[in-house]
């Protein structure tokens, strides 16, 4: 993908296609809810809290996975659009926290992250 995820997002967003607009709009929330989770743990958080970060990711990922798919499973036509673009961040990222053989540190986790959905390294 050549494009940021958080510029994907946007640019749905501004299509004239109001599913498409839904499902930019899932992505969003999601982007923007980690993205205010990493930075105000790292601007105010206290010191080596690396760990918590990565812990309170992997709780919004899990509760944003189960509301994207009760929108899928029992939304409106623009409710499981929504539940679509909310997966197609949470999907990568959990790809990323359940490396299979990798070492990563907890900083190491939170700089993928923050990359695959802002930078998309």
């Amino acid at each position: 993908m050549d494009i940021r995820m958080k510029e994907q997002a946007e640019e749905l967003i501004n299509s004239g296609n109001s599913r498409e607009k839904a499902e930019g709009m899932g992505m969003m929330e999601v982007i923007k809810t980690i993205k205010n989770v990493i930075e105000m743990e790292t601007l105010y958080g206290e010191g080596d809290n690396d760990g918590f970060i990565v812990d309170t990711i992997m709780g919004l990922i899990k509760n944003f996975n189960e509301n994207a798919w009760e929108l899928v499973d029992i939304g409106n036509s623009r409710e499981q659009a929504e539940g679509l673009g909310m997966t197609r961040i949470i999907e990568p990222i959990t790809k990323l926290i359940n490396i299979d053989g990798e070492v990563a540190t907890d900083g190491e986790v939170i700089d993928m992250i923050y990359d695959l959905i802002i930078n998309n390294k």
